[in-house]
């Protein structure tokens, strides 16, 4: 039976069925629903982001959005709110639609299982990859799994996950649970919401903080995605997207190889301009600093690791990744 009492509040379908998103969405609260009920949730849910109008909400809140952004796309098969998710990396949504779509999100990402455009693009990946995984670690195994996927439509869609969570650090479900005893102790004061969070991480791996080992390699393999595509790095690409270096290399950051035209840019330019003249300074600190992430880890820097497999292995089999422990560049 429905726990009624829990929205006894809520007059119509989506409102209720919007309260019950917003107890499954807390820990603390989820548990009072009971598995029938989270299942039918969830078939509502999907349904609710198929089309927009199935959420009265939501397509209240949006559709001034939707009318302005996403013109000439037609409700259904969740086109309009990508569209909205899309546009909300940009950060063209208005507070109010921005808001409620936040909290779709973060509800989709706790559990890929309502998000529908995932559900339908990735059908076959799910089915077959993914099939024995639990449903709140879906999405981390699609994404793992993602060069290995023959579905575009599907990889095209994980792309857009991964630049969500990169844009706001509770959509980062991954990244989240493997730092969740790292948080208090490092980035107590830190807000989740957007990147500060995800700044802070980060910093505290590069100082050599006493990280947990699984912080640690989730913060890795998050900076070895931002080196296959720099978008995923919201810090870089707010601060250098109107800029040469990240218009020439990100072409080349699509394909694995990043950082070597970044390396190679700033030493091309830096041989006749001055460096405030090759990059504003925000683009410029950010453009440090993801030199200096792949400097630390040479998994980070694809033509390196591919022309130094065999010595890494021979002469630094046992030692760790990460900080520049094992670069064969460092000795010798």
């Amino acid at each position: 039976a429905l726990p009624i009492s829990l929205c006894q509040d809520a007059k119509s379908r989506s409102d209720v069925l919007n309260c019950f998103a917003d107890h499954f969405r807390n820990k603390k609260t989820r548990s009072s629903i009971s598995v029938p009920c989270k299942d039918v949730l969830k078939i509502a849910l999907l349904e609710m982001n198929e089309n927009i109008k199935h959420d009265s909400g939501f397509f209240s809140a949006c559709r001034d959005d939707s009318q302005k952004l996403c013109a000439g796309i037609e409700p259904g098969e969740g086109k309009i709110i990508e569209c909205l998710r899309k546009q909300g990396t940009e950060g063209k949504l208005s507070a109010k639609c921005m808001k409620l779509l936040e909290e779709k999100e973060e509800l989709e990402m706790n559990d890929p299982e309502v998000d529908y455009a995932l559900q339908r693009s990735c059908s076959t990946a799910i089915a077959t990859t993914c099939k024995r995984v639990k449903p709140a670690a879906l999405l981390e195994c699609l994404i793992k799994n993602k060069p290995l996927l023959d579905d575009i439509i599907c990889q095209r869609l994980l792309t857009e996950r991964q630049i969500e969570a990169g844009e706001d650090f509770r959509l980062d479900s991954y990244l989240r649970e493997s730092c969740l005893k790292d948080i208090p102790k490092f980035c107590r004061d830190i807000p989740l919401k957007g990147t500060e969070m995800i700044k802070c991480l980060k910093e505290k791996f590069d100082t050599h903080k006493p990280l947990t080992p699984s912080c640690s390699k989730a913060i890795q393999q998050r900076e070895r995605q931002v080196m296959d595509n720099p978008r995923l790095d919201a810090a870089l690409y707010h601060a250098c997207k109107s800029e040469e270096v990240l218009k020439e290399c990100s072409e080349g950051g699509m394909n694995g190889d990043f950082l070597s035209c970044l390396k190679s840019f700033w030493l091309e330019k830096k041989k006749v301009k001055k460096v405030k003249d090759i990059a504003s300074t925000k683009c410029v600190k950010e453009l440090s600093r993801i030199m200096r992430e792949g400097v630390a880890d040479v998994h980070n820097d694809p033509l390196l690791f591919q022309q130094c497999a065999l010595d890494l292995h021979k002469y630094c089999a046992d030692v760790p990744f990460g900080s520049g422990k094992s670069r064969p560049d460092r000795e010798g």
